[in-house]
């Protein structure tokens, strides 16, 4: 796979609704998906279906994530990869067992705050 950066003052929004790229990966819906571009639209019209039915088939979860590294530092350190695999792998583990941890909230409450203390009185 080749990554090129989009031409200077261009967007990717802007270049999907062009047509100058055929699709994005990306965390959030680009704004011309948003503003109901007639050209631009799902690959799936129901993308929350399509993963469950994938997943019923392969037992493989649908990528949420992807990491790339340069193919040039790939070929200058070879271990690099795996390498790399391996710190997202124990960063995940960590992440799991302290989700697992009960006694710490895994979300922050309004009630937590200091600046949303009730007035005394």
């Amino acid at each position: 796979m080749r990554v090129e950066d989009a031409p200077a003052g261009a967007t990717i929004s802007g270049l999907l609704a062009s047509g100058e790229i055929d699709a994005v990966i990306g965390p959030r819906a680009p704004s011309c998906f948003l503003n109901g571009h007639p050209h631009v639209g799902w690959l799936y019209p129901d993308p929350a279906a399509a993963a469950a039915a994938w997943f019923r088939k392969s037992q493989i979860f649908p990528i949420m994530h992807i990491l790339g590294i340069r193919r040039t530092l790939a070929d200058q350190h070879p271990w690099l990869p795996v390498a790399v695999m391996k710190a997202f792998e124990q960063s995940k583990a960590r992440a799991l067992a302290k989700l697992a941890d009960v006694a710490a909230s895994k979300v922050t409450l309004p009630s937590s705050t200091n600046n949303c203390t009730p007035p005394a009185g």
